[in-house]
């Protein structure tokens, strides 16, 4: 029972889950889990968000239901956890990540990308980062100053925050591409 996202029940693999989002997913039964459910085995969480998810049955552990090793390291928003084991690594936090609905956020699969203001954007300390991953699940950029500060850091889950891009007006014209007119037109769209 529980695993409503993901059902780790085997001692004979380890599960790792780098810039990951598991999120609105349900599970039945009465054990919890409902994003993620580890009966055997280890599961390292790095710059991942675990939050949000139900398991209508169980009392505790919505979110994370741990019988096995768990390991988390760099940055993590984890919401409801429970089990029999302890969790070793960096702290996390439970605080709400702020997401948008599964869908179509560009990119080869559904997201769920931060809203601002989200504690996923730009939360990724320096020297956290995971080696190699330079793009989110859409194949965007992976370091964007998504909070507006000047330093440029990786979000908290699989996508990265994209800041609107700040509307600017190039041509003294009085109407057409570029002109006043046609950007305040773009800016009440």
């Amino acid at each position: 029972q529980g695993g409503g996202g993901i059902n780790h029940s085997t001692s004979a693999t380890s599960l790792t889950l780098i810039h990951c989002t598991v999120a609105g997913n349900t599970a039945n039964g009465s054990d919890g889990g409902g994003g993620l459910r580890v009966k055997g085995g280890a599961v390292t969480l790095r710059n991942s968000i675990l939050h949000g998810n139900t398991c209508p049955n169980a009392t505790t552990a919505a979110d994370l239901l741990r019988d096995g090793a768990i390991t988390r390291v760099g940055d993590n928003l984890i919401g409801s956890d429970a089990g029999n084991t302890t969790m070793a690594g960096t702290a996390h936090s439970s605080t709400p990540p702020n997401l948008d609905t599964l869908g179509d956020h560009g990119g080869p699969v559904p997201t769920m990308p931060p809203l601002s203001p989200s504690p996923a954007i730009d939360s990724v300390a320096a020297g956290h980062e995971a080696a190699g991953v330079t793009t989110d699940a859409r194949g965007a950029p992976r370091l964007v100053d998504g909070d507006g500060d000047g330093t440029a850091l990786a979000d908290i889950g699989a996508v990265e925050f994209l800041p609107p891009s700040p509307l600017v007006v190039q041509n003294t014209s009085n109407s057409g591409p570029g002109s006043l007119r046609d950007t305040l037109l773009v800016a009440a769209a």
